[in-house]
């Protein structure tokens, strides 16, 4: 019997909507955004960083429908896995409260979530400078959900935001890579106008109840016992982790 092995990104949905205050952006970066692992491929291109003294909201631009692999469950039914998302898949930061709101997949249900996470990377800052663009930038290393950063930031924008999660340096983000060359997210402009008129607002969706890691714990639970559901059915599978996510994470035994 063919052996299937199915990656965890799954999670049943709560019902409730999450809405916070909207916020006028006076800047905006273009990154462009390259994840060089399978299954991350999607998100790759230009993405786009709102910002302000108190938010900032990082999307991807052109992203594809939401789409993705189907699987079978016990009764032959298909259970749809999303991978893109309509929105850009929008990270939503919160500078002071050094917070994170994001949206991710679901099933067993419609629609996408809104899951918690944190800025709290510890940054060590290094004495090593560069010129990108017009700014003078200082590098930073630090390590965020099991993979090691350096980050460009400048002190001329006063801001602790970023590309993708990253943030929390005291100053605006505007080259980051992982140390192992799987992720890279590179200046291409910016620009500072009190005529941006774009809102940052917190992504659209349900809103999950979790953090980071108690929603990766219950995406594995929920794998887990929808794999004895299969296995009942004599269908030989598997459910593991993914390497090749950008972050990393591991189980509770």
């Amino acid at each position: 019997m063919k052996r299937q092995l199915i990656s965890i990104g799954f999670l049943l949905c709560s019902s409730l909507l999450f809405a916070q205050k909207d916020s006028i952006a006076i800047g905006k970066v273009v990154y462009d955004h390259q994840v060089h692992l399978e299954g991350s491929l999607e998100k790759n291109g230009t993405a786009e960083l709102y910002f302000n003294n108190d938010r900032s909201l990082y999307r991807h631009l052109g992203n594809p429908a939401e789409i993705g692999e189907r699987y079978p469950d016990p009764q032959g039914q298909l259970i749809k896995a999303v991978g893109y998302d309509r929105q850009g898949a929008p990270i939503y930061k919160m500078h002071s409260e050094r917070r994170i709101l994001y949206r991710d997949v679901c099933v067993g249900g419609q629609g996408r979530y809104i899951v918690a996470d944190s800025q709290a990377i510890d940054w060590t800052l290094q004495p090593t400078q560069k010129r990108i663009g017009q700014f003078d930038c200082h590098r930073a290393t630090g390590v965020f959900h099991g993979r090691e950063y350096e980050a460009w930031y400048t002190l001329d924008i006063p801001l602790p935001s970023g590309p993708f999660k990253l943030g929390g340096l005291p100053g605006l983000i505007l080259e980051a890579q992982t140390l192992d060359g799987s992720a890279e997210f590179s200046f291409v402009s910016i620009e500072i106008s009190n005529t941006i008129q774009e809102k940052i607002k917190p992504p659209y969706g349900k809103d999950s109840g979790l953090n980071y890691a108690q929603y990766q714990q219950a995406m594995w639970d929920f794998m887990s016992n929808k794999i004895q559901e299969f296995r009942a059915t004599g269908m030989d599978v598997s459910v593991h982790t993914n390497p090749n996510a950008l972050e990393l994470w591991e189980p509770e035994k």
